[in-house]
């Protein structure tokens, strides 16, 4: 059925959007047209601006501001409305509020030539025809939990035939079409407290028992005294974008139990390749030192003092690059697997990384612990390997000379936080960026349960903290 009325979709401040062609050929525009106006104005002073829009004054803008807020639910008068051309148009109107559509607020305004119309029948069919053939489901229902009005769109969500199928096989919406009683009750709940939702996302059962994802965006209907009548709204079906977003987070967990393998794996082979470098090269080492030593000695007593002395010096030479390969060793092997970690611990290596760091980066640093509990190794492993990365990340950006680490326990948390005096890291190069040292820190932390937390600001620098639970297993 066709509307014999002119209707008008109307947004935030009066903005068109949408109208029929009986209302453009009404107020004598050309199709499309009214969707680029705003509400146009009525009264005596009624006219265009000089940027061609309408201004918002006279009865109808008076009843449309009431709508928005809320005072009132349907509107109707008289008045004449300016025309393309300037000329005046006797029309009846009237506005109703509509369900919201996300945060937008619309109201429908019908108009008709006033010869023509009359105070009920047409401008009821007007509203009937956007109730019965909008594209999203539209509903009235009681505070108790039972449909007084539904249109075809919201029957066909749920899989029924019709409107009144629908109503007649749901009495009760929390036992009947909620897969949780308890969000009905949330539902209520919101509705009564803030007297509308907005985008409520709840799963329901359809006709034949599927179960769907929808979102509800209401208010509620007061009465004259205020009390609450009735809920009424829009219902949307989110079942497609609720799948995406789970296949998403499963995708997401599976990327990141695989990155926390592979940072295990990394840590076995680490420690594999440290052990066999320890064992063979090390003790290789250690055996052509003591050889040379060994040869030394003799050539005191074996051969005369001109042949012997720069055997010596050659030996001596041999003797020092052995020491400084020595050296390069353990600093390869402390890069691998620090022993202090194995050994020691985590308090006890991460004290000694900062003092060698501080050597190096020629900064000022200041260690702070109070950590007593122990953690398991995989834990421990990724703290302090994500403690390294923030070292290195102070040294090469950050133009810092001062550096401030404490490492203890608050609610039952381990508690890491690094502070520097440098430049600052800025919240929109962390939200942009794709280092791959931030985001390796942050799967670190994630695969032990942790969570790391960046603030930068150019007057105080950065602070990165860790929190991660104590007495427990990595559950990778």
């Amino acid at each position: 059925m066709r509307s014999e009325l002119g209707l008008i979709l109307l947004g935030e401040e009066g903005a068109v959007l949408w109208a029929n062609q009986v209302a453009e050929v009404l107020l004598g525009y050309s199709p499309g047209e009214l969707q680029r106006m705003s509400l146009p104005k009525v009264g005596a002073s009624g006219g265009k601006t000089d940027s061609g829009r309408f201004e918002q004054i006279g009865p109808v803008a008076a009843a449309f501001k009431s709508l928005q807020e809320g005072l009132q639910t349907e509107v109707e008068g008289e008045a004449r409305f300016p025309s393309k051309d300037d000329k005046r148009v006797a029309v009846h109107w009237k506005l109703w509020a509509m369900p919201p559509s996300g945060k937008l607020k619309r109201v429908l305004m019908a108009i008709s030539e006033t010869a023509q119309a009359s105070q009920d029948g047409p401008i009821t069919s007007g509203y009937r025809d956007v109730f019965e053939y909008a594209v999203e489901g539209i509903f009235r229902s009681t505070i108790e939990g039972q449909f007084l009005e539904v249109n075809s769109a919201l029957a066909k969500m749920y899989g029924y035939s019709s409107p009144a199928e629908l109503m007649q096989g749901l009495s009760d919406l929390s036992t009947q079409l909620y897969v949780t009683p308890d969000r009905r009750a949330d539902f209520v709940r919101l509705m009564l407290h803030e007297g509308s939702v907005s985008g409520f996302e709840t799963e329901v059962y359809t006709a034949d028992r599927k179960v769907i994802w929808i979102a509800i965006f209401a208010r509620t209907v007061l009465g004259v005294n205020s009390e609450p009548l009735y809920f009424e709204g829009s219902v949307i079906d989110i079942t497609e974008r609720k799948q995406s977003e789970a296949e998403l987070r499963e995708s997401r967990e599976q990327l990141r139990e695989l990155t926390a393998r592979i940072q295990q794996v990394r840590e076995e082979e680490r420690i594999s390749v440290a052990r066999e470098i320890h064992d063979d090269l090390g003790q290789s080492l250690t055996t052509l030192a003591i050889d040379l030593h060994w040869l030394s000695s003799r050539l005191e007593k074996s051969v005369d003092d001109e042949v012997r002395k720069p055997m010596e010096e050659k030996i001596g030479s041999m003797e020092q690059h052995i020491h400084w390969t020595l050296q390069s060793l353990r600093r390869i092997l402390a890069a691998l697997r620090p022993p202090l970690l194995d050994e020691l611990g985590l308090v006890a290596a991460s004290e000694f990384h900062l003092q060698e760091f501080a050597k190096r980066a020629a900064l000022r640093c200041e260690w702070e612990s109070n950590l007593v509990t122990d953690l398991p190794a995989n834990s421990s492993t990724a703290v302090f390997r994500i403690f390294q990365e923030i070292l290195t990340n102070i040294a090469r950006h950050s133009k810092a000379t001062r550096v401030k680490v404490h490492l203890g326990e608050r609610d039952l948390h381990l508690l890491m936080k690094v502070e520097d005096n440098g430049c600052g890291i800025r919240k929109e190069k962390l939200e942009r960026s794709k280092s791959y040292g931030l985001m390796g820190m942050v799967e670190r932390a994630a695969a032990i349960g942790g969570e790391l937390e960046f603030i930068g600001s150019p007057r105080s620098g950065t602070t990165v903290t860790l929190k991660v639970p104590l007495g427990r297993e990595s559950g990778r």
